[in-house]
């Protein structure tokens, strides 16, 4: 079964708005904790969607797991943030290409007249050669999750 980003964003949205007042005594009881940092603003949709989806794993965990969001490059920049990845130090990151470095095909989606339309990016990206860059990224050991943040098509 295929969902949508649309879908997708709309129901971590309504799940993380149930759970805005239990977020709190939530995190008290957190067994796991895990740190997503970002150099997005804090105001930034895709900052805002993986905030939604932290309160939502809390209360689906009953609280076991606290996904703490440091945006603004308060972990530091992304080139420091994708290392202290890459050695464990921190947990998640979202990148806008800091990790070319290591695959350089992960930019991909980026290249400048490559696709036509969104339509096609999210195609490609969901579809082969999705597949296909994520495989290269966990020859390196990076997990890369099946669906990305928008930060903005090149066309």
């Amino acid at each position: 079964m295929q969902i949508s980003r649309r879908a997708f964003v709309g129901a971590t949205l309504a799940i993380g708005l149930a759970t805005l007042p239990t977020a709190r005594a939530l995190a008290q009881s957190a067994k796991y904790r895990l740190r997503y940092g970002t150099a997005f603003p804090a105001n930034h949709p895709g900052v805002l969607r993986i905030i939604e989806a932290s309160e939502a794993i809390k209360k689906q965990t009953n609280g076991l797991v606290d996904l703490q969001v440091y945006p603004n490059s308060q972990l530091g920049s992304e080139p420091d943030m994708f290392t202290q990845t890459r050695s464990g130090a921190l947990d998640f990151m979202s990148t806008s290409g800091v990790n070319q470095t290591v695959v350089p095909t992960g930019g991909i989606n980026a290249v400048a007249f490559a696709f036509e339309s969104y339509d096609q990016v999210w195609s490609a990206m969901d579809g082969d050669l999705g597949n296909h860059v994520r495989g290269l990224f966990g020859k390196v050991g990076l997990h890369v999750l099946p669906k990305c943040l928008d930060n903005g098509y090149r066309n």
